[in-house]
């Protein structure tokens, strides 16, 4: 499914929408109504994302005018929308993603919220405000770019956080100053963040492979989209979907690309089917356990069942490739396993490091 945003230079949010790994996580907001008829509709935001408790929206404004004036529209709209729906309990932010799934959102549900202020200007990333008080989080201007840049390299809301978190470690030289050295230091992070990837892509020692090609993972994890096509056949209802994307939707770019090589090497292993083998994930904030099998494997059932319980013990996610037939996809997992217990979500924790530096930075 295919939605459109309405204005043009709204395309760069659309961007984001259509190549990042989280998609199933970023909505588009539908307008709300203060009071009576005789108001018009406004809009909350221009894009939302949601997920474990954490609110990001991206208010957006590009043109001719100066960079102070796309500022003073984008925040001030954003400051209208959080009051009033702050103060109306009946009030939900509802919103519908690019697979037609909708959601809606109370304000009672948000445990963090980041405000972006998307300026289509050169500039660093700015902080204007921090929230203390629940729901936690900041309000920050970010450029355009920075939002290409992402998608460049089908990033995820998590990277945007990462970046801004980063970013975040000398936050004086960001606080309601558009520093004009603020550009280059964050394309040297962003840079930093592609040949991070570029370096793990290499591990694939695949000579035709191009640097920026990101497309097997898609084929190997198949899940850019959840709750569908794979979570509606391996869980029969919503909630079960919607607990499944949580976890892939709190990944980053790396974490991708880390799961889909760890199980094209297993599945490689496996011998014609012949064999079960697993391995986990390294270096990720929530490592996962990869499991290649089939029902034709000669240790099937003495293997994959301890791995299960393996996981669950560890508290760790779990993800099973099974060639069951031969028209079946093996490329796709086949079953999922959940810890019983969910740490905090990487996207609360770098919003959390990083409200709490810049309430020191506040107050200083």
């Amino acid at each position: 499914m295919s939605l459109k945003l309405e204005s043009h230079q709204e395309s760069v949010l659309e961007e984001l929408m259509q190549k990042s790994f989280g998609a199933q996580n970023i909505y588009i907001p539908q307008n709300y109504k203060k009071g009576e008829k005789k108001h018009k509709e406004k809009e909350p935001c221009d894009l939302a994302w949601f997920g474990n408790g954490v609110l990001v929206l991206f208010y957006l404004t590009s043109g001719n005018k100066s960079l102070e004036k796309q500022d003073e529209h984008n925040l001030k709209q954003a400051r209208k929308w959080i009051h009033y729906w702050r103060h109306q309990s009946n009030q939900k932010l509802n919103g519908i993603n690019r697979f037609g799934d909708s959601v809606s959102i109370s304000f009672k549900e948000i445990n963090y919220c980041v405000l972006l202020s998307v300026v289509s200007h050169s500039t660093g990333i700015v902080f204007h405000k921090v929230a203390k008080n629940k729901p936690y989080g900041y309000t920050c201007t970010i450029p355009e770019s920075l939002i290409h840049a992402i998608s460049g390299f089908h990033g995820t809301v998590v990277d945007l956080l990462d970046l801004i978190y980063k970013y975040s470690s000398n936050p004086r030289r960001a606080i309601l100053n558009h520093n004009p050295l603020g550009d280059e230091r964050l394309s040297i992070l962003i840079k930093k963040k592609q040949q991070d990837l570029d370096s793990i892509l290499k591990l694939r020692h695949d000579s035709s492979l191009n640097e920026n090609d990101f497309s097997f993972i898609y084929e190997m994890i198949n899940l850019n989209r959840l709750p569908a096509p794979i979570g509606d056949r391996l869980v029969s209802n919503s909630s079960g979907r919607e607990l499944i994307s949580s976890y892939f939707a709190d990944m980053t770019a790396r974490d991708f690309i880390h799961i889909a090589i760890l199980a094209e090497g297993l599945i490689k292993r496996t011998d014609n089917a012949k064999f079960s083998v697993a391995g986990e994930t390294k270096g990720m904030h929530l490592n996962w356990i990869i499991c290649a099998t089939s029902f034709s494997s000669r240790n099937m059932m003495e293997y994959v069942e301890p791995i299960i319980k393996q996981a669950s013990e560890r508290n760790m996610p779990l993800l099973v490739y099974a060639y069951t037939f031969e028209f079946t996809d093996y490329r796709s997992p086949s079953m999922y396993a959940l810890p019983p217990k969910r740490n905090k979500s990487q996207s609360e924790h770098l919003v959390s490091l990083t409200t709490q530096r810049l309430s020191i930075a506040f107050s200083m």
